[in-house]
């Protein structure tokens, strides 16, 4: 392919400093918790959700903790008249993708349009994978942040509710992703889109999702497909699996979880590091396929427990003439995107939106 231009739209200063505001709500939430407030149900729902985080649990086990915080944490932002509004200001429909592509499942799609593009019938799109490290999170219960994003981009999402580890191994919940995307593309017309105008976007495990996608894609010969991907916060190599003493403090942090989260993704995690499977870490694809996929943006944010890995994406993109954009988000943290009262949060969805703007409309 041919190497691709960028537009620098963005340099980002970093000062190290947490945004104040994330520090604020993050002191709330602890306080919240080690209240004691709330029912007997309540306590053990809340000490239910954060068993994840103990350690040396089965995949079972680390997942329904996993979900279950989850569900804890994001409840306590769902009632928000921000996310409110732009989810009454988008026609929300769903659809099925039957088995195709060697894939045994079919795979539901929920489709959030801004009513303002409704009467559009070459609309840009794109294919969303939703967050949760790929084991916790539904299209279902993350569709108000998800056609949040829709309203505020003006564009339409397919959100796929691909399926979760560990219940299903790599690389079918990368192949549900991928059939979802095809099947879209090849009935643009009747979705009211622009065939030649399709991202594909996700953050976190949807990031993981959306990068191993782009491998199957190169691996296909087939990234001449996506005009844009905008992989975010992904986790995508075993680098959190090292050595912790040379990781930043969030790293560190989440190295523990984040091994038992790869053994629920792997089917047999120590082979397939080994053998530098890229279907599982992405960040292990070799030149040959880098330099096929589509034009990336690798969508970050200073405090993430996976920005080492994505950087180090980023460069080797660049140096195969597929990177467009590093974006870093200043002063914010893992999950604090959530959040739909932070102004960080709004800021970084306008920069969302010039991006789209700029290389997918």
């Amino acid at each position: 392919m041919e190497r691709i231009k960028s537009k620098h739209l963005f340099n980002n200063q970093l000062d190290g400093i947490v945004d104040a505001q994330i520090l604020e709500r993050q002191k709330e939430a602890m306080e919240k918790l080690g209240s004691g407030k709330g029912t007997e149900d309540d306590k053990k729902k809340k000490d239910e959700a954060l068993s994840f985080m103990s350690g040396n649990q089965s995949c079972q086990e680390f997942a329904n903790g996993l979900r279950g915080f989850m569900t804890f944490w994001l409840d306590t932002m769902r009632d928000n008249p921000v996310l409110d509004r732009t989810n009454k200001n988008c026609i929300h429909t769903k659809f099925t993708v039957p088995p195709r592509d060697g894939n045994d499942y079919t795979v539901p799609v929920l489709v959030h349009m801004p009513k303002h593009l409704e009467s559009q019938s070459d609309k840009p799109a794109v294919v969303y994978a939703h967050g949760g490290g790929a084991i916790a999170g539904t299209a279902e219960f993350l569709q108000p942040w998800i056609a949040r994003m829709a309203y505020e981009c003006g564009v339409t999402y397919f959100s796929v509710d691909y399926r979760l580890a560990p219940e299903t191994k790599c690389p079918k919940n990368t192949l549900d992703f991928y059939c979802a995307l095809k099947h879209i593309i090849e009935n643009a017309k009747e979705f009211g889109v622009d065939p030649q105008k399709i991202a594909i976007a996700g953050e976190s495990g949807g990031g993981y999702i959306v990068m191993s996608t782009m491998v199957m894609l190169a691996q296909k010969d087939e990234g001449h497909l996506v005009k844009l991907a905008l992989p975010g916060i992904p986790m995508i190599d075993d680098y959190l699996l090292g050595d912790p003493k040379s990781m930043t403090r969030e790293e560190r942090q989440s190295s523990g979880s984040n091994g038992i989260a790869w053994r629920c993704l792997a089917t047999n995690l120590e082979e397939q590091r080994t053998n530098g499977d890229p279907l599982l870490f992405p960040a292990k694809a070799d030149d040959e396929l880098l330099a096929k996929m589509p034009p990336t943006i690798i969508w970050e944010i200073e405090f993430d427990v996976f920005i080492t890995e994505a950087t180090r994406m980023a460069r080797r993109l660049r140096a195969a003439g597929r990177l467009l954009e590093l974006y870093i988000c200043p002063g914010m943290t893992h999950g604090a995107e959530s959040d739909p009262t932070l102004e960080i949060v709004a800021k970084m969805i306008q920069d969302y939106k010039l991006a789209l703007e700029t290389y997918l409309f």
